[in-house]
């Protein structure tokens, strides 16, 4: 006969219970490990070790955007439907931030910079020559009208410039300048002056700065 006081129910369901757990332990052990393996969750993903140094970063970015660019494309096509002004707005935003990242990278990259814009408008004067002559011609024409003053002290400078880097790297039109200046090469006109004779003047020039800085 069951008993009738809940307490004591509860008691000997717990004895009867550990009875039946000791008796039948490894079994029990065993259907508790099959259930767990049937139903096991699947194993959380582990998380990738976040880039520090901003070569790290920028490597991160590149492998990311090479995996999910179809997916990329397709969420700005859907946020520039939704909103033509969307980057409009977000550089307006964002304007004094940007401008300082660039600068800090054109200070990093000065020759990265330099070295890709020449290769760039070379590019571009390849592919339409007169095209590009006659928009300089036009800028020029526009910076003279505008102020001609300005204007003359700018290709003063550049003229000033032009002739150090010839000075600096002894070209050959520079060498012939001074031959044709000192009265060396006579009457000759500057395109009709050998190169041995050029040359023999370079190494003069070569030989008076070292004597010179060796005294100096």
């Amino acid at each position: 006969m069951p008993y009738k006081d809940p307490e004591k129910r509860r008691e000997n369901k717990r004895k009867t219970g550990r009875t039946y757990y000791n008796k039948n332990k490894e079994a029990l052990n065993a259907k508790a490990r099959e259930r767990y393996h049937l139903n096991k969750p699947p194993p959380k993903p582990r998380l990738k070790k976040l880039p520090k140094t901003d070569e790290e970063k920028r490597a991160y970015k590149k492998e990311y955007y090479a995996k999910n660019r179809e997916k990329l494309l397709k969420k700005a096509k859907e946020r520039l439907e939704q909103n033509p002004h969307y980057y409009k707005e977000w550089y307006q935003k964002n304007k004094e931030r940007i401008k300082e990242q660039r600068k800090k990278y054109a200070l990093k990259n000065r020759k990265k910079i330099n070295a890709q814009s020449l290769a760039n408008a070379k590019k571009i004067f390849l592919a339409n020559p007169e095209k590009v002559r006659a928009a300089r011609r036009l800028k020029k024409a526009k910076q003279k009208a505008k102020d001609p003053q300005k204007y003359k002290a700018m290709l003063n400078e550049l003229a000033r410039k032009q002739y150090k880097k010839m000075s600096g790297e002894l070209r050959d039109s520079y060498v012939r300048e001074l031959l044709v200046k000192h009265g060396v090469a006579g009457r000759i006109p500057a395109d009709c002056i050998p190169q041995e004779l050029v040359e023999a003047k370079r190494v003069e020039i070569q030989i008076r700065r070292y004597l010179n800085e060796k005294r100096n």
